[in-house]
C-alpha cells in the first residue's frame, strides 16, 4: 500500500494511512479479481489491476489499473487489454467502467473513442492538489472482444512505447493461444 509518493493519490486511499484493521476490511471489499502484471523476464511486477463494484445481473463491472513504473508502461497497457479480456470473458460482463479523474485522463487520450466511450462526467468531483477535478466514466463494451475488434487489434500489435525510455521488442511468437509470454498475472499476494 502507497501512502507516499506518486501514486498515492491516485489509487485507493488516496494517501490516507488506514488503520490496520480497516485496511484488512477492505483490502477485499467490493472487489471481484485482482492481480499483478508480472514481467516474465525478471519476474518483475510491472502493474497492478482490479475488478470491483461488480452486478453479475447488469453484467457491468468497474475496472482500475496501476503501473509501477515509465518503464514498464507498454506492457501495463497490454496487460490492461488483457485484463478487459478476462472480464469479458470469464466474467461474462458486457460493460466494464473506469472512473478517471481529469487529472489522470491524459494516460487514456488514445483509448477514448478507440477502444472505449466517454459516458459521464461528474463535474469538480474530486479534491486533489489544491483544485477540484472532474470524474470521467468511461465504458469498455464487449463489442470489442469481436475479432474484427479493436480489442483483437490491440492484442495482435506490438506495445506503443509512452516515452523513448519505454521501448519494448516483441517478436512475432511472443502471443501464443492469446496469452502474452512477457507477462504473467499473478493473483494478488501470491508469488
Amino acid at each position: 500500500m502507497e501512502t507516499a509518493g506518486p501514486y498515492a493519490t491516485r489509487w485507493r486511499y488516496r494517501g490516507e494511512t488506514p488503520s490496520p484493521d480497516r485496511w484488512v476490511q477492505t483490502l477485499w471489499g467490493g472487489v471481484w479479481a485482482q492481480y499483478l502484471i508480472v514481467r516474465r523476464a525478471d519476474d518483475q511486477p510491472i502493474g497492478f489491476v482490479f475488478a470491483y463494484r461488480a452486478s453479475q445481473l447488469d453484467r457491468h463491472c468497474y475496472f482500475a489499473a496501476l503501473s509501477f513504473g515509465l518503464d514498464a508502461g507498454p506492457l501495463v497497457t497490454l496487460g490492461i487489454a488483457i485484463f478487459l479480456n478476462y472480464l469479458f470473458t470469464v466474467g461474462a460482463f458486457r460493460v466494464v467502467y473506469a472512473e478517471v479523474p481529469e487529472y489522470n485522463m491524459p494516460q487514456f487520450a488514445s483509448a477514448v473513442d478507440r477502444y472505449c466511450q466517454t459516458e459521464g462526467r461528474l463535474k469538480d468531483y474530486v479534491f486533489w492538489n489544491g483544485r477540484y477535478w472532474d470524474m470521467h466514466i468511461l465504458a469498455f463494451r464487449s463489442e470489442m472482444r469481436r475479432p474484427d475488434g479493436p480489442l483483437a487489434y490491440a492484442l495482435s500489435q506490438p506495445p506503443t512505447p509512452v516515452s523513448t525510455a519505454a521501448s519494448v521488442q516483441r517478436p512475432d511468437d511472443e502471443i501464443s493461444d492469446g496469452i502474452p509470454q512477457r507477462l504473467v498475472f499473478r493473483p494478488k499476494g501470491v508469488r
